[in-house]
């Protein structure tokens, strides 16, 4: 399928055709086979031959949209022929970035990089294809089948071992005897830096005993700009500090135990609908956005991933500004490779190639899981010249080079050894469950859950007769369960549409209901954590990663998909800018001044908090220069990363439980507007650090704030840079985006 990003490689001025004396063309030779030709009648007469074809075809054409148009997403006041039928329209819509930048060692990996240089120099060229090229279930150096989702082959000769790539969101998938691990959204709503690492040490275990080399995750795409993406669940929040900070985290925790992240999905993949092209010609959605837009929000997370280290990333199905993202060499060798110096690999997401040679020259390194478009085909285009050897030798070096980074070729198991393809059948056990990780599951499950409603302190219960939990996850799956004595129940609403009353349900302000937990997606411990929030053993502490709309109007054009219509029938168009400002929840909500239900950040608790003595601190001999000039290393240039100032307040439990308060930190940084504003107004504040302190009664404590460089910055389009800005910016620390009792002023 042709790509708009290969229209970089094949653009030419067209040749002029060769002149033809007159009438010797294919006119003049039916003039002298037919004289009639000659005269005015026989001229019209052929017209109308001519014509007749062409309009049945618009016939047939105008019967079709009539009956179909609502169905395919055309628009009825269009014409046919005003819809966009080639991606020829879209050429030079996203900028083109060549050279793919080499693999450099850079910092932390110099000594995987020199590995994986010694060792490409032993392949031969379809060896080093091979390692760009995904292959069937059939993997390691003993052949043994597996259910990984992507394998790359072994070569035996240098004993590489080969690589099983495997999914990730809670765990390690379609394996058994593996832990169910809470969501990524569960692990936002628990904005716990520590807990997120823990969960991510004992999730990489996991995926390491069952021989997997690619873990794939983190989700940091999509961020969560439409309110009902399918896959918001998978990733952290709807705020790229929230989710980067844990992405880093995550990174970090899987990677301590040698297993590779792939960061995913590269880049603004931010709906399901029309990710994929389909049977009916319909290309996959373009995510149109700007480049301040993309810092500043959906590269942000990238770039601390990258910063943590992670091995890999995969690009995804989507298009960028009409560039299908694993073909967007402005968004692989510009921004990922160049600009954040990316050592690792990336991989294509499941089938999101449509383009050998174009993917390969804008940065794409693997393919998967597997693809006619390279194996025997890259091969020939690298010895026809089309894709120059070096660019497959930087594929292989950065492949091979996470591969040493984690040290799988010291002592890791069989790729896939523990994933038989078919569970039913009798096989070997690999119990990849670890005692260490129960108390993980549960307190990941427990901190997950935000208390929205509590209307006079109906929680925690005070001792019911009975307590029942119903759903699929009410029991644990080791078949621990809660004895029934009679008297309270507890409903679980889920998304099975099928078997029970579509909504919207109108029960959230109902006089009845007065108490409600958002559960989020907790995991196995799932029916245990929620006994014990119920019961007041454990305290919430949750807080909500995302805005809720008092009414589905009040999200505007943040609450569904875009989808094909009109002259973009074909080629649906997600304009990001144009629809939302490049500004997303709370961001969306506070610049237009809308009253949200419950606002980013909210949560109760069974107890208070109060917030005092606001300190605001430079740090000494900073560098307040406007512009970074250090080099670029992992995450970007290293300067990004410095200390400019400090936050401090003193966060005290003065209720009667003891618990745990999530303090946040919001700034408003002069300039910092949405993209298509010229006043610099729009993003009234944004969040710039959190902490989580646990405080048992009349207890308090001081929270502090680091801001680097990078958050004090905003995107200079002109410079291509970050920019500290002058002047004076908005310090706010509260329990959320909303209650602010704590407000001051850093002065640069």
């Amino acid at each position: 399928m042709k790509s708009a990003t290969s229209a970089h490689l094949s653009m030419r001025e067209p040749k002029p055709p060769p002149s033809v004396p007159p009438d010797l063309g294919w006119f003049g030779r039916l003039k002298r086979r037919f004289p009639i030709l000659q005269k005015k009648r026989g001229k019209a007469l052929l017209i109308a031959i001519l014509c007749l074809p062409l309009l049945a075809l618009l016939g047939l054409l105008a019967l079709r949209n009539r009956g179909g148009g609502a169905g395919n997403g055309e628009s009825g006041g269009t014409s046919a022929g005003d819809t966009i039928t080639d991606d020829v329209s879209f050429y030079g819509s996203s900028e083109p970035v060549y050279p793919s930048p080499a693999m450099t060692g850079v910092g932390a990996w110099a000594d995987a990089y020199n590995k994986a240089v010694d060792f490409v120099k032993q392949l031969t060229i379809e060896e080093k294809v091979g390692l760009a090229s995904g292959v069937e279930s059939s993997t390691g150096t003993s052949g043994t089948l597996n259910s990984c989702s992507g394998n790359i082959a072994p070569i035996s000769r240098l004993n590489f071992s080969g690589l099983c790539l495997t999914d990730a969101g809670q765990g390690v998938r379609a394996a058994d005897f593996v832990s169910g691990f809470p969501s990524g959204i569960h692990v936002g709503a628990s904005w716990n830096k520590a807990l997120a690492r823990s969960r991510a040490e004992s999730m990489g275990l996991e995926f390491r005993v069952k021989g997997v080399n690619i873990a794939l995750g983190p989700v940091v795409g999509p961020l969560g700009r439409v309110a009902t993406g399918g896959r918001n669940w998978e990733g952290f929040a709807a705020d790229p500090y929230l989710c980067g900070s844990l992405a880093y985290e995550t990174v970090k925790g899987v990677q301590s135990q040698g297993v590779i992240t792939s960061t995913k999905h590269f880049i603004a993949n931010e709906q399901e609908t029309h990710r994929q092209p389909n049977s009916d010609g319909i290309e996959s959605v373009s995510a149109n956005i700007d480049d301040k837009t993309m810092h500043e929000l959906y590269l942000w997370p990238f770039q601390d991933a990258v910063y943590a280290g992670t091995g890999n990333i995969m690009c995804s199905y989507n298009r960028v500004n009409n560039s299908y993202a694993c073909a967007n060499s402005k968004t692989q060798n510009g921004l990922l490779k160049t600009e954040l110096g990316f050592q690792g690999a990336v991989t294509s997401d499941w089938d999101a190639m449509h383009a050998g040679v174009a993917s390969a020259l804008a940065g794409m390194d693997m393919v998967m899981p597997n693809s006619e478009l390279w194996g025997d085909k890259l091969e020939e285009a690298v010895r026809n010249g089309s894709i120059p050897e070096e660019r497959l030798d930087d594929m292989a070096t950065r492949i091979m080079a996470s591969w040493y980074q984690m040290k799988q070729d010291e002592d890791f198991p069989e790729p896939g050894i523990g994933m038989p393809p078919d569970l039913s059948k009798r096989h070997d056990i690999v119990d990849a469950r670890n005692t260490s990780a129960q108390q993980v599951l549960l307190d990941g499950a427990i901190e997950g859950h935000v208390l929205v409603k509590n209307i006079r302190g109906a929680l925690p219960l005070r001792e019911p007769r009975m307590l029942s939990v119903y759903g699929y996850s009410a029991r644990n799956p080791d078949q621990w369960n809660y004895k029934p004595e009679g008297g309270i129940a507890a409903w679980t609403f889920g998304g099975e549409s099928s078997s029970r009353r579509t909504g919207p349900y109108q029960w959230i302000d109902h006089a009845n209901v007065t108490a409600v937990l958002f559960a989020h997606l907790p995991g196995e411990a799932s029916g245990r954590a929620l006994v014990s929030l119920l019961y007041g053993d454990s305290n919430p502490s949750g807080k909500l990663p995302y805005t809720v709309a008092r009414n589905e109007s009040d999200y505007g054009a943040l609450l569904h998909a875009d989808l094909p219509e009109g002259r973009f029938a074909r080629f649906p168009q997600s304009d990001f800018v144009d629809t939302d400002g490049g500004l997303v929840d709370y961001r969306s909500f506070d610049a237009r001044n809308a009253t949200p239900r419950f606002e980013f950040g909210f949560g109760l608790s069974y107890t208070a908090f109060s917030y005092s003595n606001l300190r605001v601190d430079r740090a000494a001999g900073a560098n307040v220069d406007a512009y970074p000039t250090g080099a670029v290393a992992e995450g970007g240039q290293v300067d990004l990363w410095d200390v400019l100032a400090t936050v401090r307040a003193d966060v005290a439990n003065v209720g009667g439980v003891d618990g745990a308060e999530v303090a946040q930190l919001y700034l408003n940084i002069p300039g910092a507007g949405a993209s298509n504003a010229t006043d610099g107004g729009g993003v009234v504040r944004q969040l710039r650090g959190f902490e989580k302190p646990f405080l048992n009664v009349s207890e308090s404590a001081t929270v502090a704030f680091n801001l680097t460089r990078r958050d004090l910055s905003i995107w200079d389009v002109a410079a291509q840079r970050w920019r500290l800005q002058k002047g004076n910016y908005g310090v706010f620390v509260g329990a959320s985006s909303r209650d602010i009792p704590l407000r001051g002023t850093l002065t640069l």
